[in-house]
């Protein structure tokens, strides 16, 4: 967030993905990364506006697009519909959600890295790796440092800030390692693994 206030962005967006605060009917979980009431507030003390898409569907980067797998299994409900047990299950999500922010007042009008990334399967290569980069001509790289892009942007918004107005500093670069190639021994297909 320091990265975006820092180019001269005034506002960020995030997703809240239904699957993921309500792992199980009825359970719910706003805690640790989950927690978007500590989102909007680390937001709002950065200077921030956010732009909050509560879902139903998200996306479709994102496992069955943000909703509940459980719901395809329930008799009846049908996903993405005005049917009367899916519209219940929604309203039952977004009150939840709704308490979450209720104490914040706020204003009513969104990576799929770690365990999401995967690979392609084609029948040239067994095995295509599914780029995950979202830096490609971005102002930050994956690591949250500034590219030229950034630099850029932060130039063209000085020019436009208010009179007296600066923007904050940039954010010091975090230090990146070097590997050594690591070479695998072993291989499995994933057709391999599959009970058929």
């Amino acid at each position: 967030m320091r990265m975006a206030k820092a180019m001269g962005l005034n506002t960020i967006g995030t997703y809240v993905f239904w699957n993921v605060h309500e792992p199980q009917k009825g359970h719910y979980d706003f805690s640790g990364n989950n927690d978007i009431a500590a989102f909007v507030k680390e937001a709002k003390a950065e200077g921030l506006w956010v732009i909050l898409r509560p879902s139903p569907y998200v996306c479709a980067e994102w496992e069955f697009g943000g909703y509940p797998y459980r719901l395809q299994n329930e008799k009846r409900l049908i996903v993405r519909s005005k049917e009367a047990a899916y519209v219940k299950a929604y309203r039952n999500y977004i009150m939840e959600v709704g308490k979450q922010l209720a104490p914040l007042q706020v204003n009513h009008g969104g990576t799929t890295r770690a365990f999401m990334n995967g690979a392609n399967y084609n029948d040239k290569n067994p095995y295509e790796p599914q780029i995950s980069s979202y830096d490609y001509d971005a102002p930050l790289d994956e690591a949250e440092n500034t590219t030229e892009k950034f630099m850029q942007f932060r130039e063209v918004t000085t020019k436009h800030l208010p009179a007296g107005e600066t923007l904050p500093p940039v954010p010091v670069t975090k230090k990146s390692i070097a590997l050594n190639n690591i070479h695998f021994i072993q291989s499995v297909t994933v057709l391999d693994l599959l009970l058929f």
